[in-house]
């Protein structure tokens, strides 16, 4: 016996469905970390999908196939049609009956020992494009690095970077997924004040000043040194 699923008048055709048919989910106990078999049953534009067992229906993204993007597209490229697949549970939906899969070892993330091996360290990165939040770039033309907009400046001293070419950053920090590197160019960017005190030292007598503002606590001054101007404050206890 069967019942109508689904009528489509589009395709002039009905979706039947075995009447007994028990919900595989309601014995589905699978969690993240265990490792299934999955039956590639069609591709999609960004992952694959197919069945971990009879019923239980699981998407295979193609972001999931390696930690290096330079690799994903002759990884799917390798894909069959109803061909068996090792793969991980990343995450377990029952509402929406749903499983994302990985072939992604998390216990042997090539980032995590990238950035176990370089932090703090400069090393050479492509940069490749920019967002509204930071820079895009790779690391010997596999690992993903992000630079944020905070880290490009130091107050108005801004770092000059260049698009399309390699520049010189330091690993600061791992993404929160862990999938890519956070980068910075603070430590290149010279203090606002370090030619200043290149120049002069504390203790040194400065003379002919001109004043900008007074307040209650004191006076503001403003010090000339060739293009670059700079504000110091006189407190009243001074």
């Amino acid at each position: 016996n069967f019942t109508i699923k689904e009528i489509d008048f589009e395709k002039n055709q009905l979706i039947l469905k075995f009447k007994d048919l028990k919900n595989p989910w309601l014995i589905f106990n699978k969690k993240s970390g265990a490792q299934v078999s999955f039956v590639l049953c069609k591709k999609n534009s960004k992952y694959l999908v197919g069945e971990i067992q009879e019923g239980i229906t699981a998407l295979l993204p193609y972001k999931e196939l390696s930690w290096f993007d330079n690799k994903v597209d002759i990884l799917v490229s390798r894909f069959k049609l109803g061909s068996n697949y090792n793969c991980w549970i990343k995450s377990v939906d029952k509402e929406k009956q749903m499983v994302l899969l990985t072939l992604k070892n998390y216990t042997n993330n090539p980032y995590c020992e990238y950035y176990k091996n370089n932090k703090d360290k400069m090393v050479d990165c492509f940069l490749s494009g920019k967002n509204d939040y930071g820079l895009i770039g790779e690391i010997n033309n596999k690992y993903r690095i992000f630079i944020p907009q905070k880290e490009t400046r130091r107050e108005d001293n801004v770092y000059s970077y260049k698009i399309n070419k390699n520049n010189s950053v330091f690993i600061i920090a791992l993404s929160q997924r862990k999938d890519s590197l956070i980068g910075s160019f603070k430590p290149l960017i010279p203090f606002p004040l370090q030619s200043f005190s290149d120049k002069y030292q504390e203790g040194q007598v400065l003379s002919n000043l001109k004043t900008t503002k007074t307040f209650n606590e004191g006076i503001c001054f403003l010090i000339k040194d060739g293009r670059r101007s700079y504000e110091a404050t006189l407190f009243k206890g001074e």
